[in-house]
């Protein structure tokens, strides 16, 4: 409880006390002057009667204002509530727009990254298919070199065994007969000898 309550509580006791005390004097009649006339009645009952009134009225209006100052202080508070609902809303609104931006903007990342990854595939796929291209010429070309080379292999096969035949087919003679002395001495023979070397190596 309030001090101030205490202090008002303690106020009505005493003057309750003091005036059951008083109560025989407060109701006795004497002869009270309403300056246009004058009357017998209680003085102390009427000043009672009017001092409670004015207590009651005060306590009335104090009533009414702390009511008012209530009504005020609730308007406030629901004009508060009204103003931050609409500030949580606004803000609520911004967060969406911000949200909504933002997945715009990172969808348009995905796209730009996804069409840069695509183009990048299909460069890599072209040059793929191009270095395919080149090795496949490649091994053409190989293939034909082996074949070139497996032909002149072929062709020192056949030379080898052609000069082996002709060395077979040739006689050694010890003694000069006068028909090679002639072919010998004669000039018509030479080119041949030459060619015989020649194809023997």
């Amino acid at each position: 409880m309030a001090i101030r309550s205490v202090i008002l509580i303690f106020l009505a006791a005493v003057a309750a006390l003091f005036l059951v005390v008083n109560w025989p004097a407060i109701v006795a009649p004497v002869p009270v002057n309403l300056v246009y006339t004058e009357i017998t009645a209680p003085l102390g009952l009427l000043l009672l009667i009017g001092f409670g009134t004015l207590w009651i009225v005060g306590i009335i209006w104090a009533l009414l204002q702390r009511a008012s100052t209530l009504m005020e202080l609730r308007r406030a508070y629901k004009e508060a509530n009204s103003s931050k609902s609409l500030a949580d809303h606004a803000e609520q609104s911004r967060l969406e727009e911000a949200r909504k931006a933002l997945q715009e903007a990172v969808e348009g990342v995905d796209a730009k990254m996804s069409q840069r990854i695509e183009s990048s595939a299909q460069i890599v796929n072209e040059r793929l298919a191009g270095i395919n291209a080149s090795m496949e010429q490649l091994s053409k070309e190989v293939q034909s070199v082996e074949s070139l080379l497996q032909e002149v292999r072929s062709l020192n096969a056949k030379v080898d065994a052609l000069t082996k035949q002709l060395q077979c087919d040739v006689p050694e003679t010890t003694e000069a007969t006068p028909e090679a002395t002639a072919k010998e001495e004669s000039p018509e023979a030479e080119p041949k000898k030459g060619f015989l070397k020649s194809l023997l190596g």
